[in-house]
């Protein structure tokens, strides 16, 4: 009887496992219904092509590029930049073409094809000595340390358009060029169909480092590449222009031209002095300072790509006018006399000429030329301006305007009258 007992106990304990382990199977598959089989319905993320959006990867492979691009004109050599004695002009082009060409062969990537030495001059001869732009710039990540960079370029003495493609290895900081199947600029979003994910092994041309760049050098290298273009190609300066400036400001490239002839020596000689930065969602905006007080302002859509202002007052933003009317009316004075400085440093004359005060005008200036010839006359081609106490009496504001020459320290002063109108202002020199 008792071992009867201890059975019945045996067999209900086991009953109720066998329930507990159906229940529990019968559950999971109701799940697994539902849920679908173990990662189902969770997608990985798949990479694609995007814009570069790091500055130090752009800088990074923006140096890389030109590595490359001062051998790539090796292959046609500007022999006219050396002093080449007479006779040997051959030897001597033959000599850097076959530098460039080894340089080039020992980082071009294979991807299971070898290339000739004259396939890859083939390739690349046609971009020798050419002044190419980089107008856009994009990565895709093969791999944790492989990056495939695609640089977008224009030639701008012809607007002729070229791709390079660099794949770099960042584990070893070693890169090649790769000869991309990519030729349109709207690749961005797109899965590239040769995914190149070999080590990149170093040889003595195709290491790299990684480039650091700090706010104020970003800056400077906008500057500079814009006043570059400045002197090498008003062309392309001038189509960098915000277009609503440009508009107002100049009718056509040759007013544009006349105003960097006008200006040439401030602009090559101008150092930079202070800048403001302003941030949205869509860009950001540079507002830069030279030492004369003139004022240049960039709009930043993506790493270096642009649009640049001359100056902070032929286009007033909401924002300036909203500022501008929160000011005293001393502080509204102040900021005047500083465009007035910045016209006239910028010989911008005819800005000036528009807000003399009517009756001043018509006696002592009737006609623009004779206002253009009394402001040559009577200021320096560079002009350090400082103003003096502002006074006023019956809301008309008197200063003494006290200007150096930059390069003889010759001094003199003017008085002028402000009278402010609205958003605008009308003033006098005294005569």
């Amino acid at each position: 009887m008792k071992v009867l007992r201890y059975l019945i106990i045996i067999i209900s304990i086991l009953l109720l496992i066998t329930i507990g382990v159906l229940v529990y199977y019968n559950k999971n598959i109701r799940n697994n219904e539902e849920l679908g089989e173990p990662g189902e319905g969770i997608e990985e993320e798949v990479q694609k092509i995007k814009k570069v959006s790091n500055r130090q990867d752009y800088f990074t492979v923006r140096s890389i590029f030109y590595e490359v691009k001062m051998n790539i004109n090796y292959l046609n050599v500007d022999i006219s930049r050396y002093k080449i004695e007479q006779g040997t002009e051959e030897i001597f082009k033959e000599n850097y073409k076959n530098k460039g060409l080894d340089f080039l062969a020992s980082i071009v990537l294979s991807n299971n094809k070898e290339y000739s030495k004259n396939e890859i001059y083939n390739k690349f001869v046609d971009y020798a000595n050419t002044d190419l732009k980089i107008t856009n710039m994009f990565v895709y990540e093969n791999d944790s340390n492989i990056k495939t960079y695609y640089i977008f370029t224009k030639d701008i003495s012809n607007d002729s358009d070229f791709l390079f493609t660099f794949v770099l290895d960042n584990s070893n900081k070693t890169y090649g060029i790769d000869f991309s199947e990519y030729k349109e600029e709207n690749i961005e979003g797109q899965i590239p169909t040769v995914k190149y994910t070999n080590e990149i092994e170093k040889n003595e041309n195709n290491g790299f480092e990684q480039y650091n760049i700090s706010e104020e050098q970003y800056i400077r290298e906008m500057f500079e590449q814009y006043r570059y273009y400045i002197t090498n190609n008003t062309n392309e300066a001038f189509n960098m222009l915000e277009n609503e400036y440009r508009n107002k400001k100049f009718q056509n490239v040759l007013q544009f031209e006349k105003f960097i002839n006008d200006n040439y020596n401030t602009l090559l000689s101008a150092k930079l002095v202070n800048y403001d930065i302003t941030e949205d969602n869509n860009y950001t905006k540079y507002t830069l300072k030279d030492e004369f007080g003139n004022y240049y302002v960039f709009t930043e859509k993506s790493i270096m790509q642009y649009d640049v202002e001359l100056d902070n007052y032929t286009i007033q933003t909401e924002e300036q006018i909203n500022q501008y009317n929160s000011m005293s009316n001393e502080n509204k004075v102040k900021y005047n006399l500083d465009i007035i400085k910045q016209a006239i440093n910028k010989k911008d004359y005819k800005y000036l000429y528009e807000r003399l005060v009517k009756d001043y005008r018509e006696n002592y200036f009737p006609t623009y030329e004779e206002f253009e010839e009394y402001i040559k006359a009577n200021f320096f081609d560079i002009n350090y301006i400082n103003f003096g106490q502002i006074e006023e009496k019956d809301e008309i504001y008197k200063c003494t305007m006290k200007v150096q020459n930059v390069n003889t320290e010759e001094i003199l002063e003017k008085d002028l009258i402000i009278i402010l109108n609205n958003n605008d202002f009308e003033f006098t020199f005294n005569k």
